[in-house]
């Protein structure tokens, strides 16, 4: 399953059972297995992480850039 938002994942979680938002998480590749949530909003806070830590952001690659350590962009010029 595919999130695009985190009020997506917040809609969807708020559907599913305590148990069954666990089971997703624990299911999903590098996170650290869990019995429980605390509440509903920490499920969705630790799940949109653990989802979201795979997707390339741009802004990373700018500041990369801007201190010149970044190979496919080289250094950004400022004004």
């Amino acid at each position: 399953m595919e999130f695009k938002t985190k009020a997506a994942l917040t809609e969807w979680a708020n559907d599913q059972t305590m148990s069954e938002n666990a089971a997703y998480y624990n299911g999903l590749p590098g996170v650290k297995p869990v019995k429980k949530f605390e509440s509903r909003d920490m499920a969705v806070t630790r799940i949109w992480t653990a989802v979201s830590r795979d997707k390339p952001t741009w802004r990373g690659s700018l500041r990369r850039a801007a201190r010149g350590n970044s190979p496919r962009l080289g250094r950004l010029r400022t004004r």
